[in-house]
């Protein structure tokens, strides 16, 4: 609201309050949020704010949290203090399946192989 004021010093204050506040919503990190709270014109910025919060509580009650990829870690003691790291990584793929990555993939050909 203080850049607006400074930005908007010359034009109607009600034209400032709603420039800033459709700032506020096309700048938000989560872009379907800022849309849904734009769409419904809000008066105020608390109002915004508050529609900002409400659709990104609801997004993620209907749609549930991003799925991250999952990472197994082992350590292997080699000799005197050298550690050697072995990475997995999985993800899951849109069909629910679990796909390695090409790190992943490699570990997985080496073991087949160690057998």
């Amino acid at each position: 609201m203080t850049l607006a004021t400074k930005a908007f010093r010359d034009l109607p204050e009600d034209y400032m309050y709603r420039q800033a506040i459709l700032r506020f919503c096309h700048g938000c990190f989560n872009a379907i949020a800022g849309e849904m709270a734009a769409n419904t014109r809000p008066s105020t910025m608390e109002a915004a704010v508050d529609k900002v919060k409400w659709a990104v509580h609801t997004h993620t009650a209907v749609h549930g949290r991003a799925k991250r990829d999952v990472r197994q870690t082992t350590v292997q003691d080699i000799s005197q203090g050298w550690f050697l790291y072995s990475v997995k990584e999985e993800s899951q793929s849109p069909t629910g399946q679990s796909t390695l990555t090409p790190l992943g993939a490699c570990e997985k050909r080496l073991d087949t192989i160690k057998q």
